[in-house]
């Protein structure tokens, strides 16, 4: 075996060797990201009671309210068709240069004075009829502009009314909640375990109860059975043998 080819084995042979330990490197690293995450929610599991009372100690009401401008964009208004330019008898069209025939004989050059001043007449009529229906035509666009504006105005009118009311019902919920009201307590303790997170995701079921009388909050929540919460706490490296 000639020395050239001796040299490229071992090249091949380090080469593998390397990329098998980069390989395994990067499945050390793997586990080791798995098994934090499992670590993080297990540990989220145990203190899902102490985060949630701990998140929400301080409640935000703004985050009920509703602070979003009207969702619809002001229409556009269409535009207003031109007016074509007003025709003069001065234009080249109704003066075109007079032949020679028509300098020597007076009632020729006249002839064609009288066709183009006829040709003119008819030409501004027709621009006088034209601008009269772009003129009714603008009307008609300004008007469904306007109706258009005025549709968008009283929805965006509807909806900020709405807005506001309800805004206003959550004030009043506040002031009921300080008085002990017992619909509001109630309400507050759903609205804030509904917007709990968790490190998994379920569908919630919350029905709440309490009694102004005797201090006393009834919860039915409706949480996964253990079988179906993540069970995962570390993440190992397996070599496999071939």
């Amino acid at each position: 075996m000639s020395y050239g080819k001796k040299r490229l084995e071992k090249e091949m042979m380090i080469t593998e060797k390397e990329n098998a330990l980069f390989e395994q490197q990067e499945k050390i690293d793997y586990a080791e990201e798995e098994t934090a995450t499992a670590e993080y929610i297990q540990q989220a599991i145990s203190n899902i009671l102490k985060e949630d009372l701990d998140e929400n100690s301080n409640f935000d009401w703004n985050y009920l309210k509703s602070f979003e401008q009207f969702p619809e964009p002001k229409p556009l208004s269409k535009p207003f068709l031109g007016f074509p330019t007003e025709p003069k008898r001065s234009d080249e069209p109704f003066n075109p240069k007079q032949g020679l025939w028509n300098k020597l004989l007076k009632n020729k050059a006249q002839e064609q004075r009288n066709h183009f001043d006829k040709l003119f007449s008819e030409v501004h009529s027709y621009w006088v009829k034209s601008c009269e229906g772009i003129e009714i035509d603008n009307k008609l666009i300004d008007k469904e502009n306007q109706e258009s504006i005025k549709d968008w105005e009283r929805e965006r009118n509807l909806y900020e009314e709405r807005q506001k009311e309800y805004n206003l019902g959550i004030d009043n919920n506040i002031a009921d909640l300080t008085q002990g009201e017992s619909d509001a307590v109630s309400e507050f303790v759903k609205a804030v375990l509904t917007i709990s997170s968790y490190p998994f995701e379920f569908e919630k079921s919350i029905d709440c109860s309490y009694n102004y009388d005797v201090k006393s909050m009834i919860i039915d929540y409706l949480l996964p059975n253990k079988e179906e919460l993540p069970n995962l706490k570390k993440a190992k490296l397996c070599e496999i043998k071939r």
